[in-house]
């Protein structure tokens, strides 16, 4: 399958030979050298937020901001055929980290409308989606039911968010305090 270009390089015909170089990629060549994928884009994470100033991105989204990259250079140059098995590889190492955090989550998460929390909820450490979709830290600062809106603080950084929510927002807490 595939051939060579006139310079003597391989090139990709079908879209099997795509998706077995990212496989190829993505399971033995990168992992090889860079370690398991939840590691190597935790660190990458972990370095990208301390560059922004914010808290690590999660290795999920490091896969999500990658395949970017690779859709930013395939605009640039739509013929480089590793950029198209790169693009599938990120999307399959993204797919599976997201996969294996919405387990996670599930295991862990409970619904609760803001509304439905009160002040026995104060002081709680939580965890939760933001508004964007990170997964945040902090500790219930205030419940006010009445108005349908919790103040939580932010543990990174002090400051107070509040949520305004006629819906939902989720919590995460540990398995012994569902």
């Amino acid at each position: 399958m595939g051939g060579t270009d006139p310079e003597g390089i391989h090139t990709m015909t079908s879209r099997s030979e795509v998706l077995s170089t990212a496989d190829h990629l993505v399971s033995k060549d990168r992992a090889d050298v860079y370690g398991p994928p939840r590691q190597s884009f935790g660190r990458i994470g972990a370095l990208w937020g301390a560059m922004l100033g914010t808290d690590a991105i999660p290795p999920a989204t490091v896969a999500l901001m990658l395949v970017q990259l690779k859709v930013s250079r395939i605009v640039s140059s739509p013929g480089h055929e590793d950029s198209w098995a790169d693009l599938a590889g990120y999307a399959a190492l993204g797919g599976e980290l997201a996969t294996e955090d919405g387990r996670e989550r599930a295991a862990l998460a409970r619904s609760v409308r803001v509304g439905d929390l009160d002040r026995s909820h104060v002081g709680r450490p939580i965890e939760f989606l933001s508004r964007n979709g990170w997964r945040c830290t902090g500790t219930l600062a205030e419940a006010r039911p009445e108005s349908q809106s919790v103040a939580i603080r932010l543990s990174e950084s002090e400051k107070m968010q509040t949520y305004v929510d006629r819906t939902t927002l989720v919590l995460f807490t540990d398995r012994g305090e569902q």
